[in-house]
């Protein structure tokens, strides 16, 4: 039993190898189908492991083999095949999931800079002078909010970006609510000063 397993996993991989080499010397469009139906369910479950969402899976999955594809010629027998189209869809994969963190970095942080722009610390509009180092305060003051106090900073931002009532914010850090109006006010002044000396 073990013997005749043995064979036909060293068969499959012979084919496999047959059919790499047919596609990359002729183009030949059966072997690719040949390796497509044989190696799309590993990189389908390698996927499935790794992004929850099956829409995501699908898009992913095409183009890891897509770019398993584009790869082939660098394919060398030493290792299963199979092993090495696992580790170009991890590889693969895992770039795909640091691109979208990359992306909602960005997207967080221009949701921020509204934010701060309702605050009453960070200008938007697309016209004013200095924009770009205007912003580049703004996003140099985001990442100086944790240098703050811890109270200053969480009732600054439960209020101001937040836009939660000052009584409401007093109460959950058991101080009055004119004690929380001048903890924001004193962020927002610090930080709009960060800001312009950022700038210059």
């Amino acid at each position: 039993m073990c013997l005749s397993l043995e064979n036909a996993a060293e068969e499959h991989e012979h084919a496999t190898r047959v059919a790499i080499r047919r596609w990359l010397e002729y183009s030949d469009q059966k072997a690719a189908t040949w390796l497509v139906e044989h190696y799309r369910p590993v990189v389908t479950r390698v996927i499935s492991r790794m992004l929850s969402d099956p829409a995501q899976a699908e898009e992913a999955a095409h183009d890891v083999m897509a770019h398993v594809f584009t790869q082939l010629s660098r394919y060398r027998p030493t290792h299963a095949f199979a092993a090495w189209v696992t580790t170009l869809t991890r590889n693969n994969t895992l770039r795909r999931i640091r691109t979208q963190r990359r992306y909602q970095r960005r997207v967080d942080m221009a949701v921020s800079l509204e934010t701060l722009h309702e605050a009453g610390i960070e200008p938007v509009d697309g016209d004013s002078t200095g924009l770009a180092e205007r912003r580049d305060a703004a996003v140099f003051c985001l990442g100086q909010l944790r240098r703050l106090p811890t109270l200053a900073r969480r009732v600054f931002w439960e209020q101001c970006m937040e836009g939660e009532a000052y009584f409401v914010v007093a109460r959950r850090h058991h101080i009055t609510a004119c004690h929380a109006r001048v903890l924001a006010h004193r962020t927002r002044q610090t930080l709009r000063r960060m800001c312009e000396e950022a700038a210059l």
